[in-house]
């Protein structure tokens, strides 16, 4: 019986070193191969994937912007000749007729503005004497309106007595309105005083104070003191209007 022995170390060593090496070169070369590319007419894949294009975003609508709150400009302070109160309206029932001198022809335009029934007759340095014949030819004539308006004094002095027959003369009539005077000459005092005391003993008669409505106030009137501007004007028209 032979028994069984390994062969030499020489031998067994090349047969493995060869073994190994094919073994070796076949790995080598299958980590080598490099994949082919598709045919020409196909385009190789991307590299990257483009991102999407971004979604215009709506502007917000800009609010109006509110306009500023405009501003009051404050109310001027009125003029002197606007102080004068605004001219009443009376028409007493048959009319008014209205006798005087300078001064209320300055205001007759106010006077009628005031009272649309007015008659006014009124004439520059009228005395008042002449204006007793006036009112009595009007009467003869019956023209004298119910209501009378004696504007008078402002030329010359008045008595007790002239007073007296301008009633007489207004006989008739169911008013008789007497306007005081302002004047810068000496019988201004005393014709208000006669106009003042005749008021007290007639029935019937009014008393129109211009005198002292219109103290303290220049704007009301001309440089020479009595007769009358646009203001006056207005002021002693509302006054008289009050008293018809």
């Amino acid at each position: 019986m032979r028994r069984w022995r390994p062969a030499p170390l020489l031998l067994v060593a090349p047969l493995l070193l060869l073994t190994g090496c094919a073994e070796i070169h076949t790995w080598t070369a299958a980590a080598t191969v490099r994949p082919a590319y598709p045919a020409p007419s196909q385009s190789p894949p991307p590299r990257w994937t483009p991102l999407p294009a971004p979604s215009a975003t709506p502007r917000p609508t800009p609010r109006p912007t509110p306009l500023p709150t405009p501003v009051p400009r404050p109310t001027p302070w009125p003029s002197p000749a606007a102080t004068a109160p605004p001219p009443a309206t009376a028409d007493p029932p048959g009319g008014v007729t209205a006798v005087g001198d300078s001064v209320m022809l300055g205001a007759a335009s106010a006077l009628r503005s005031a009272i649309p029934s007015i008659d006014v007759d009124a004439v520059v340095s009228r005395q008042w004497d002449p204006g007793v014949a006036t009112v009595d030819a009007d009467r003869g004539s019956g023209r004298l309106r119910p209501t009378l308006v004696v504007g008078l004094g402002t030329n010359g002095t008045v008595s007790a007595a002239e007073f007296d027959a301008m009633v007489r003369a207004a006989a008739g009539s169911r008013r008789i309105v007497f306007v005081t005077v302002r004047v810068p000459r000496p019988w201004e005092g005393g014709d208000n005083a006669t106009l003042r005391a005749g008021v007290e003993r007639h029935p019937g008669t009014v008393l129109v104070d211009w005198y002292t409505a219109s103290a303290g106030h220049p704007e009301w009137f001309a440089p020479d003191g009595y007769h009358l501007t646009p203001a006056g004007s207005r002021a002693y028209a509302a006054l008289v209007a009050a008293a018809v």
